[in-house]
């Protein structure tokens, strides 16, 4: 099985509050998550890491099938890729824990498409900053543990609760994490 993970990340303002979109696709092109995750403050660019990241966890779900992760993200992705050397100190860590998760990956690629071909990804992404929360809006992750032989057809019944997102100190206070 082959998966599609689209990405995107940003933010209002640079730094501002910040929101990344993921929707994990099927080889079929099916929906098996969609969401947009609240940041809190920070850069585009990590708002763009933070993006791969959360993918990236969510991925880990269907830990056999090859990965294709799509970003309008020129930056990043060539970071990934070598490309690029990562010369942020604020990005670094960022590039090295999604260095580390594809790495345990195994099968994946990474590609550059403009913004006009990740539109859900970044509408997601504002729809976190809009709410200053996260927005699932289809979540049909397997169960943790399952594997190929036994995993059935993953449902919205067998949602897991959505990864936990680094907060602003706001948000964390009860805030809303607007100024």
């Amino acid at each position: 099985m082959q998966l599609t993970l689209n990405i995107d990340g940003g933010s209002r303002g640079n730094p501002g509050p910040a929101g990344a979109g993921v929707v994990v696709r099927d080889d079929r092109g099916r929906a098996l998550f969609e969401g947009g995750f609240f940041l809190g403050e920070m850069t585009n660019n990590a708002a763009e890491y933070n993006g791969l990241l959360h993918g990236l966890r969510i991925a880990a779900g269907w830990p056999d099938a090859d990965l294709v992760i799509i970003s309008d993200s020129e930056l990043m992705v060539r970071q990934v890729t070598g490309e690029y050397r990562v010369r942020s100190p604020d990005l670094a860590p960022l590039f090295e824990q999604a260095q580390r998760q594809l790495l345990r990956r195994g099968q994946w690629q990474i590609r550059h498409v403009r913004r006009e071909h990740n539109i859900r990804a970044d509408d997601l992404a504002n729809r976190a900053m809009d709410a200053g929360a996260d927005v699932i809006i289809t979540d049909a992750r397997p169960p943790a543990g399952a594997t190929n032989a036994t995993r059935s057809t993953p449902t919205a019944d067998k949602a897991r609760p959505p990864v936990q997102t680094a907060r602003s100190r706001d948000t964390a206070a009860g805030g809303n994490g607007r100024r």
